[in-house]
């Protein structure tokens, strides 16, 4: 897969999707909140979440799935096999919660790293996409106060 695609998908995934308007997509956008961010809460599949734009391009997005999950890890795992057929993707474990799985490519484009992936938390699977360094720095550190928090329903 090249970077166009890759460009997007992951604008899909912050543009597309309908607003959630829910207290748990509220909750997710509330923990990394910046003047800097532009921060919209969303639905994608079985998922509420959110997706925050930085100023420079760099984008992330994340939902939480409560119901469906198995069928929510198979799917991302479908959307994940392209990318490993690209040598600029590398498979990597998922720092957080248990059987997490990303892809990680890095595109020499000035923006940084992009990916995708998705961990399994207690009680609930997490999919995410990113583009940008600081975008992927942030990641693990959300899904850590996700994974330790009663979610809003």
């Amino acid at each position: 897969m090249r970077l166009r695609p890759f460009i997007i998908l992951c604008g899909l995934l912050i543009t597309s999707p309908g607003h959630a308007e829910s207290p748990m997509a509220a909750q997710v956008c509330s923990l990394l909140s910046s003047p800097k961010l532009a921060a919209v809460q969303s639905r994608m599949g079985t998922g509420e979440g959110c997706a925050w734009q930085w100023p420079n391009g760099q984008a992330l997005s994340i939902y939480v799935h409560l119901e469906l999950q198995s069928e929510t890890t198979a799917g991302i795992k479908e959307v994940m096999e392209p990318y490993l057929q690209n040598p600029a993707f590398k498979r990597t474990a998922f720092p957080v919660c248990t059987g997490g799985d990303m892809v990680v490519g890095d595109f020499r484009n000035g923006k940084g790293p992009g990916g995708t992936g998705y961990t399994q938390c207690s009680g609930f699977v997490l999919t995410f996409s990113f583009q940008g360094a600081e975008a992927q720095g942030h990641l693990p550190g959300i899904a850590k106060k996700l994974a330790g928090t009663v979610l809003a329903r």
